[in-house]
């Protein structure tokens, strides 16, 4: 809906709802008890029953202000950050690289000279480099192509 108010129009924006979700370390602390005569033989029962995994399933507790967002290489290159769209979709996830064109773009390069045109696709995916300049139009690429002949 657009509303003009002689020179001023207000435009009725909807909103819409997203979920980032975040992959993070941080410290739990167990409480647990061990009977034994001496405080070094409770240390070496305390130290077996985690080994042994007898720990596992008590209770624990977050310990306040441990929380870290992992970054992609604490996470074996997997995503840390993922953004959803309320129904689920995912749009981003920062394991992926940003690229400058989506699938069934047209894009141009400068290859030995001369304007290429491609249409974004898998390949371009695989094939893509930060470095390398990319143009959304023919005649962006020409201008620069154009440009750097001049220099």
């Amino acid at each position: 809906m657009v509303l003009k108010l002689s020179n001023l129009i207000l435009i009725n924006m909807e909103t819409f709802e997203f979920n980032l979700d975040q992959k993070v370390t941080t410290w739990y602390r167990t409480n647990f008890e061990v009977e034994a005569e001496t405080l070094e033989e409770a240390e070496k029962k305390a130290i077996q029953l985690y080994e042994s995994g007898k720990l596992d399933n008590i209770s624990w507790e977050q310990i306040d202000g441990t929380e870290e967002i992992m970054t992609i290489e604490d996470n074996g290159n997997y995503s840390t950050a993922e953004i959803y769209t309320d129904d689920g979709k995912i749009i981003f996830d920062n394991a992926k690289p940003s690229y400058p064109f989506k699938q069934g773009d047209d894009y141009y390069i400068i290859e030995d000279g001369e304007v290429v045109w491609s249409c974004w696709d898998d390949v371009s995916e695989e094939l893509y480099k930060s470095d390398k300049k990319y143009f959304a139009t023919e005649e962006e690429a020409q201008k620069f192509l154009e440009n750097t002949k001049e220099k």
